[in-house]
């Protein structure tokens, strides 16, 4: 299973069982429901770090943040506490990455998971993929996910690129 299925199906499976509406998203809400600690770090700090604390993890954002990148930071800490979940005992992960080109430059598999996965809990690809199909606006779109609009393209851009990667998949093409 490619990287970008893995974080698909972890963030739907994450929104069905919960029963969590499409806009009603809050990260905060699912990590506390999970046992995940969320907490405010100083200005000083890093922008988001997830730690383990009294064995639970704890996903840690920046004061410095507004509140809508420190809901993103949450989705993406969730999607690196999620990601242990798909992963067998031995700590080899159960899904391959993608080609290299498909992922950002220096980006290890395990920050492009969460990078999909966040993007996915808080942004639905069916209903991005509607929205797109109605000729929403990238800003409209955002808006209604409560993201921020480089969030949106950025969720297009994974898309078109999984798109991509699964036609040359089905094809038997390799690269573009």
């Amino acid at each position: 299973m490619l990287t970008f299925e893995a974080a698909e199906i972890a963030a739907d499976s994450l929104r069905r069982d919960m029963e969590i509406p499409i806009q009603a998203i809050d990260p905060f809400q699912i990590a506390q429901k999970l046992n995940i600690g969320v907490a405010l770090s100083g200005p000083e700090e890093v922008s988001y770090t997830l730690k383990l604390h009294d064995r639970y993890p704890c996903i840690v954002v920046s004061e410095k943040l507004t509140p809508v990148e420190r809901r993103l930071m949450v989705s993406h800490g969730l999607g690196h506490v999620k990601e242990r979940e798909v992963t067998d005992f031995s700590h080899r992960y159960s899904f391959e990455c993608h080609s290299p080109d498909r992922i950002e430059k220096g980006q290890s598999v395990h920050e492009y998971f969460a990078h999909v996965f966040s993007m996915a809990l808080l942004m639905p690809r069916w209903q991005f993929n509607l929205m797109v199909e109605k000729g929403m606006k990238t800003q409209e779109i955002a808006d209604f996910f409560g993201v921020r609009r480089v969030d949106a393209l950025y969720r297009k851009r994974l898309i078109e690129n999984f798109n991509k990667t699964l036609l040359s998949k089905t094809l038997g093409i390799d690269g573009e």
